[in-house]
């Protein structure tokens, strides 16, 4: 069985510790970035089943991130990961859909089935 790769993109270490242990609860592992620079350099350099990105960061905001993982031709889900989205921005911008902080584990599976349905029961 092949585990599923995410890619948490936080700038707030608190929040990338929660998501990578709520996704290795649900049998995802977690790869991390601190900032959309961060982000995009890492899609270009490996193959994740999704990213689940901040949009306020510092050096890159994960709107200019998503647009430019957009532009390089990558299809890859990326969800929404924040406290305040201005979800028109995100799905502008190419994200899928959005979790809101504090994510509820429950929540977090609702998004990993949605877009990939064949990693969760």
């Amino acid at each position: 069985m092949t585990v599923r790769q995410v890619l948490v993109v936080d700038d707030d270490p608190v929040q990338r510790y929660i998501a990578q242990k709520q996704l290795k609860i649900l049998g995802w592992d977690a790869q991390i970035a601190s900032n959309g620079k961060e982000a995009v350099a890492l899609a270009s350099q490996h193959q994740f089943d999704l990213i689940l990105m901040d949009v306020q960061m510092p050096i890159m905001d994960g709107l200019e991130a998503t647009t430019k993982i957009r532009e390089s031709g990558s299809a890859i889900p990326i969800i929404a990961f924040t406290a305040n989205p201005n979800k028109h921005l995100c799905f502008e911008a190419g994200m899928c859909d959005y979790l809101f902080k504090p994510v509820m584990i429950s929540e977090l599976k609702r998004v990993l089935h949605t877009w990939i349905p064949s990693s969760t029961k």
